[in-house]
């Protein structure tokens, strides 16, 4: 099957097909009350890992890059800023990383439990295309707009 990124997130997804697409399908489980299949919840469960890994790497690279600039290095004023500016910058996406991070670890927790996939708001099913894009999601599109 030929891969190709999103549009609109670059996500891999099969050609010709964009998120938004699978984000707004109905739930694919036609159980009772959006229970999902153990394969579907095995396979998110393999996402969900595989984003831990992704996400715990991310931070590694993000804490050397938001290491304090030393003031006896000898930079110009304009570069001293320039790196106090990036530091921010890495520092504000470190604490995304961090957040992101948690909501996995409490995803995988959770992923046993029969509320998982229910929308925390509505307790509507949230699509399985929305979690296996986004595994830490426990908002439907609607909830989360």
């Amino acid at each position: 099957m030929k891969k190709n990124g999103c549009p609109c997130c670059w996500q891999q997804l099969p050609y010709n097909v964009n998120c938004a697409d699978i984000l707004l399908q109905e739930p694919a489980s036609a159980t009772p009350r959006g229970k999902m299949e153990p394969l579907q919840k095995k396979e998110i469960k393999k996402k969900i890992q595989a984003a831990i890994t992704e996400t715990e790497q991310g931070i590694a690279n993000l804490k050397e890059l938001t290491k304090p600039v030393a003031p006896d290095n000898a930079i110009g004023r304009l570069s001293r800023m320039d790196a106090i500016n990036n530091r921010s910058i890495n520092q504000s996406s470190l604490n995304s990383s961090r957040h992101k991070l948690n909501m996995l670890n409490k995803a995988l927790d959770c992923i046993d439990d029969p509320e998982f996939g229910i929308c925390a708001d509505c307790g509507e099913p949230i699509p399985v295309g929305r979690i296996m894009i986004m595994p830490e999601a426990n908002l439907c599109v609607r909830c989360a707009a």
